[in-house]
């Protein structure tokens, strides 16, 4: 890589190295974005309880037609709650003061409920202990959904540049991101990009 400006990049192709490990980034200047490496999805089965469990904090009934949880994590364990359609997820109204606890018993980060889509999903994050109840975007949470569905869950998922599995998180507070996740060819794992309409 030559010289470049404080800050700036003069190569499309770079490795950084973050809290969570060392990952690639590959410059998409057809887009205008950066591509991010993640590792292949690891996944824990939970069981019935702890389904259970999870439904009651997020306020939603354990006999929620099609309510599926697992564990997953290309980084940080994140728990994954499928919710039927986007009416759903949106009218969740978690017990924010019981998720912490929920999250060690579980052994998790955060509850990813999301809802699956024609080309994507739509999902929501309500951390562990951020200091904050939910987030507007989280990259290693739909990164961990990508590739469950498309490892472990059989699902036919999108995965090109031209065609990437979209998760959109955020739109029920006020900022919507678009997450954007693609295959990464012969390597195991995937790409991350995306975007986020921060609120004022």
């Amino acid at each position: 890589m030559g010289a470049s400006p404080v800050g700036t990049l003069d190569d499309p192709q770079a490795r950084v190295q973050t809290l969570s490990g060392s990952v690639e980034v590959s410059w998409d200047d057809e887009r205008g974005w950066a591509w991010v490496s993640q590792p292949a999805a690891t996944v824990q089965t939970l069981t019935d309880d702890q389904r259970d469990a999870i439904a009651r904090v997020l306020n939603i009934d354990p006999a929620l037609p099609g309510l599926h949880v697992v564990n997953a994590s290309t980084s940080r364990v994140k728990t994954l709650v499928r919710v039927p359609d986007a009416a759903t997820l949106d009218a969740i109204t978690p017990d924010f003061g019981a998720v912490e606890a929920l999250c060690d018993a579980i052994g998790s980060t955060g509850l990813y409920p999301y809802a699956l889509e024609a080309t994507g999903a739509t999902a929501r994050q309500f951390p562990k202990k951020s200091g904050y109840p939910e987030d507007a975007a989280t990259g290693i949470a739909a990164a961990a959904l990508w590739g469950y569905l498309h490892t472990h869950a059989g699902a036919a998922v999108a995965s090109t540049a031209d065609a990437p599995f979209t998760v959109r998180q955020g739109v029920a507070m006020g900022a919507p991101s678009a997450i954007r996740i693609r295959a990464r060819g012969d390597a195991p794992g995937c790409w991350l990009s995306g975007d986020v309409h921060w609120m004022r």
